[in-house]
């Protein structure tokens, strides 16, 4: 305990500060782990929580809406952009699942009927 001079509070009396609260590594490691370590989370300065992917987007997730950094004011409103940033690559890696598979079977096909055709070539 500090001496107290009557002007300012005691470190053991505040619960925020430019309403960042106290027991912000309890909510940042509540976030993270809700979410399974794919976003790191943070409250700036100014009180705005902060959130950024910890992988690369895809050119389907990117074009489906995921972005890679979250801001929000507060950390609810940051767990549920999270959680529609989750859903979004959630569809986006289903449409990337079905639409490749088919453009990669074309490639190899493509690709066999290439080194076949080379290789006929040079035997002969």
């Amino acid at each position: 305990m500090l001496v107290r001079d009557g002007k300012h509070p005691q470190p053991e009396e505040l619960t925020a500060v430019n309403n960042i609260p106290a027991n912000i590594s309890e909510i940042v490691d509540a976030i993270e782990k809700t979410f399974g370590g794919r976003w790191g989370v943070w409250c700036s300065d100014t009180g705005c929580w902060w959130a950024s992917r910890r992988h690369m987007l895809s050119a389907a997730q990117l074009t489906a809406g995921c972005v890679p950094f979250l801001r929000a004011a507060d950390p609810d409103q940051l767990a549920n952009c999270i959680a529609s940033q989750d859903d979004l690559e959630a569809q986006a890696g289903l449409a990337h699942a079905t639409v490749h598979p088919s453009h990669d079977e074309r490639r190899r096909s493509r690709n066999a009927s290439t080194l076949h055709q080379q290789r006929a070539h040079t035997t002969h």
